[in-house]
């Protein structure tokens, strides 16, 4: 859910739309954000008297790179143990 829908105005268009699972993306945004779109969500869910799952994704692990060796593709293979190491900054 993005930014556009948080008001109660729009939570409250997007359940009457059907709106049946709620995803919050916390790769994106401080939790504070969330918490308070939470909040709002749940007291138009209530006010409307509907029922609607919440689903919070959660960053996991990930590994980002840069610009890779004279822009080669990298080929990986089964069982193959790879070595990365963070260099510059």
């Amino acid at each position: 859910m993005g930014p556009k829908c948080w008001s109660e105005e729009n939570l409250g268009k997007l359940l009457d739309a059907g709106l049946n699972v709620a995803r919050f993306n916390f790769s994106h945004g401080a939790h504070g954000d969330h918490q308070e779109v939470l909040d709002r969500l749940r007291k138009v869910i209530g006010e409307k008297n509907k029922h609607t799952a919440l689903m919070l994704d959660t960053k996991g692990p990930e590994i980002r790179t840069a610009m890779l060796k004279d822009h080669q593709a990298i080929h990986l293979e089964k069982d193959q143990d790879i070595i990365v190491e963070a260099v510059g900054a």
